[in-house]
């Protein structure tokens, strides 16, 4: 008799917490309106929050991080980074001014969690154009991981590309590529969709790269500010995947791929480039998830 009371009060308990749950799922807009008009409020934490929705911290912690894609104090830190770019972009007010408003005590530190967030310092952001800011500035980001993982041999034909000539170093490979978009259109070029920039160098710790662009226009083009390329055709092992734009994702793609020439007994070139196309306009947007491909020339 006792089990069974005790095996009901356990399913009425699960059904009673479900009940919780999914009330606080329907809520969970309310919640983060709450917290987006509270930002500045020094008792805008988990115990508070939790006990304002009537639920545990634990239920709670969970329910937000799933709801969201991170906890509750990344997101708070996520939505005044936000509010940092705002100010950054429309103000000219110092950055030592807004890391205090973002709730940073240095600027170091302050710089470590915007570059973190965005792959760009507050001053390189700043300097960039609005067009490359809009899709940066995003309510939250969920942390970018490799998604839809997939693995063939193509053949490709030749292919001309356009660049400035300049190489970058592969720490700022991101705010490089946006500044070197802002240049190309600067000179009345419309780059194709499919964006590429390559490296120079297989080992990833010294990584310089080189930014180019693909034009229908190509055999017209005379302009001593572009240098011509050319892409030779071949066989060509590639990995595309989903996911953030981030030398973490290039690192893991890039060893994911050398795990599986390694599996297919398909030797592994040396002193090779590496071929990065992106499949999107805007490499910032974190949802949807972007496709990546990076490729590079094989013998077999």
């Amino acid at each position: 008799m006792v089990k069974i009371l005790t095996s009901l009060l356990c399913i009425l308990y699960k059904f009673e917490k479900c009940d919780i749950l999914m009330n606080l799922e329907l809520s969970m807009p309310k919640v983060l309106q709450y917290i987006s008009t509270n930002i500045d409020d020094e008792r805008l934490h988990l115990e508070n929050i939790s006990r304002v929705v009537n639920i545990s911290k634990y239920h709670f912690h969970r329910s937000f991080s799933n709801y969201v894609g991170m906890p509750l104090n990344k997101y708070i830190r996520s939505l005044k980074l936000k509010r940092a770019c705002l100010q950054l972009n429309l103000t000219n007010q110092p950055i030592v001014d807004i890391a205090i408003n973002a709730g940073f005590h240095t600027h170091e530190s302050f710089t470590r969690a915007f570059k973190q967030n965005y792959l760009v310092t507050p001053s390189d952001f700043r300097s960039l154009k609005m067009t490359n800011k809009e899709s940066l500035i995003s309510p939250y980001q969920h942390n970018p991981v490799l998604f839809d993982v997939h693995f063939e041999i193509k053949k490709r034909n030749k292919q001309h590309t356009l660049s400035l000539g300049h190489q970058h170093n592969y720490e700022d490979v991101m705010f490089n590529y946006l500044k070197f978009i802002d240049r190309v259109k600067a000179l009345g070029f419309t780059p194709n969709k499919n964006k590429i920039f390559f490296s120079s160098n297989p080992n990833i710790q010294h990584y310089n790269f080189e930014c180019h662009f693909v034009s229908d226009d190509y055999n017209n083009i005379q302009s001593s500010l572009l240098v011509k390329n050319e892409i030779p055709q071949g066989k060509y092992a590639s990995l595309t995947f989903n996911g953030g734009r981030t030398r973490n994702d290039i690192e893991k793609a890039i060893q994911i791929l050398h795990k599986i020439l390694r599996n297919k007994n398909i030797p592994i070139p040396k002193n090779s480039e590496y071929l990065f196309y992106f499949y999107n306009s805007s490499i910032y947007n974190v949802e949807p998830l972007l496709k990546t491909e990076v490729s590079i020339l094989i013998e077999i």
